[in-house]
């Protein structure tokens, strides 16, 4: 009698834990992230976020719509046609309720580098801003990603690695792709992530100078570091 009651407190204990461990990777791999504050501290520097890109603010900003590996295909095309629908990209104000792009979307900052700032307010773009942007937006709007997280900034964005797939089997990291190509500089403000050396990316850097490409097509001269920018708009 005490066998057997032994064995079925044993066979309750083991569908218990296998109910609790389905109950896990259910919810790990179904629970979606609405925005970079969503994000558990756990997957900081170690973990990847499978998504695809909606929005490019510039050449080191983008929009991540998060695609959970349980979730149904048709649930994910249905909310991104949604966001879509009500003209998000062009103006968040009319938009509304649950489909607020900024309320649905990881916003991302590409960790380690700086590109061209677009003008806000009636200030002007930086040369190459609009450039830098668009390269970026033809290299990844619209396809999956992956992102690796890193750090939140004060702005509340997530500073992360971004890979994405290059002729099916090669992963290209973004940052690496807008420093190679002069789209952007190593970044040299406040918050310094890199998941890289950060030797290896201004040794890419140092190439792009050398063969003049993108914004080191300028001049010394002419060339105004984003940093640089930022700081002479604050103070006028």
């Amino acid at each position: 009698m005490r066998d057997e009651y032994d064995r079925v407190l044993y066979l309750g204990f083991l569908i218990g834990c296998t109910a609790a461990a389905v109950s896990y990777v259910i919810k790990k791999n179904y629970t979606r992230f609405n925005t970079a504050l969503e994000i558990p501290k756990s997957y900081f520097n170690s973990k990847l976020i499978r998504g695809i890109v909606l929005d490019v603010a510039d050449g080191d900003t983008i929009r991540l719509y998060h695609c959970p590996n349980l979730k149904p295909m048709w649930v994910i095309n249905r909310e991104m046609k949604l966001l879509k629908q009500r003209a998000l990209f062009q103006n968040e104000k009319k938009s509304k309720g649950k489909y607020k792009l900024s309320d649905r979307t990881i916003n991302v900052r590409l960790y380690g580098i700086d590109a061209p700032e677009i003008g806000h307010f009636g200030n002007a773009n930086q040369p190459l801003s609009i450039e830098s942007r668009d390269y970026l937006k033809q290299m990844i709007l619209g396809k999956k990603v992956t992102l690796m997280p890193l750090k939140i900034d004060i702005y509340s964005r997530v500073i992360g690695v971004v890979n994405f797939r290059s002729y099916y089997f090669f992963k290209k990291d973004l940052s690496v792709e807008m420093i190679k190509n002069g789209f952007a500089q190593v970044y040299e403000g406040q918050d310094l992530v890199f998941h890289h050396n950060i030797n290896y990316l201004q040794t890419l850097e140092s190439d792009a100078k050398k063969k003049g490409v993108g914004v080191w097509s300028q001049s010394k001269k002419q060339y105004e570091s984003p940093r640089d920018y930022k700081k002479r708009i604050r103070s006028n």
